[in-house]
């Protein structure tokens, strides 16, 4: 893979800070409801999505972003990313994240990545390349094997040095023990750049699309890293209830009713007792 390093900054967002993360600085983006930015959540069926508190210890902040499918695992709740679209994959630094399956469907799911990618440069899709943690062990990917699913329990994966499949089988790629690296990929198709479409971004994270092994899934995701961001996955702060709720550095875990955050105590105390 090239060693093209890029730092992504998205003011729209509620929070920025900077991590030092393999070797590179990395933005830390904080992803609300009131403030998603490049991202969106797609719902179908029966199944729906949020940003919640928890589960667990979450590998940053306190909150992630979790999927429930419903009874019927053909449906699909998915985070979707717009802002890579012209992101070549072989300048790829950096593609990671963090799950934890409250409840899987049949066993063996995890939510997993999906990169809608344009291979001759015409502006539309000409593949989909899917990592599944379920595929990432020394039985599938022994190149660089990666742990085996667990319940109730945050789990880590490597995506960027990790095992995909393509949905048209290019590089020979496919589910299971057929996984293939990101470089494997790029040797057939040089040019292999990730690309939206008109419904939303072409970088994801998703659960569903499997009827019986997704049924009634539950699983979350925090701690998303492309290139030079990390985003992390937060539930909506709360409003003051009172001035006493501001004191302490309390209000730097507090918001207006809007979402908006406050400057310092004093910007928090006047909206407690003023709404405004």
């Amino acid at each position: 893979m090239r060693n093209h390093r890029r730092l992504a900054l998205f003011g729209a967002m509620a929070l920025t800070t900077l991590l030092f993360v393999g070797g590179v600085f990395a933005a830390n983006t904080v992803v609300r409801p009131s403030s998603m930015g490049s991202w969106a959540f797609l719902t179908s069926g029966t199944a729906s999505a949020a940003m919640v508190t928890g589960p667990g210890a979450p590998p940053m902040g306190t909150g992630s972003a979790q999927f429930n499918i419903g009874a019927d695992g053909d449906s699909a709740a998915q985070l979707a990313n717009s802002a890579y679209a012209g992101t070549r994959l072989d300048s790829l630094t950096a593609l990671s994240y963090s799950t934890y399956v409250q409840q899987d469907g049949s066993g063996g799911q995890a939510p997993y990545l999906i990169l809608r990618v344009d291979n001759d440069g015409n502006g539309t899709i000409d593949d989909l390349i899917f990592f599944e943690p379920v595929y990432q062990t020394a039985t599938f990917f022994p190149s660089n094997p990666q742990p085996s699913l667990a319940l109730a329990t945050w789990q880590s994966w490597d995506a960027l040095n990790g095992g995909w499949w393509s949905l048209n089988g290019i590089a020979g790629a496919g589910p299971g023990t057929d996984v293939k690296s990101l470089d494997d990929y790029l040797a057939a198709e040089p040019d292999a750049t990730i690309t939206n479409t008109l419904t939303a971004g072409g970088v994801r994270i998703v659960t569903g699309f499997g009827a019986g092994a997704w049924d009634n899934f539950v699983g979350n995701a925090d701690s998303f890293t492309i290139n030079g961001t990390t985003y992390d996955f937060e539930p909506n702060l709360s409003t003051p209830a009172n001035k006493n709720a501001c004191k302490g550095n309390g209000w730097m875990n507090l918001a207006r009713a809007d979402g908006s955050t406050f400057k310092n105590q004093g910007d928090c105390i006047q909206y407690a007792n003023t709404g405004k």
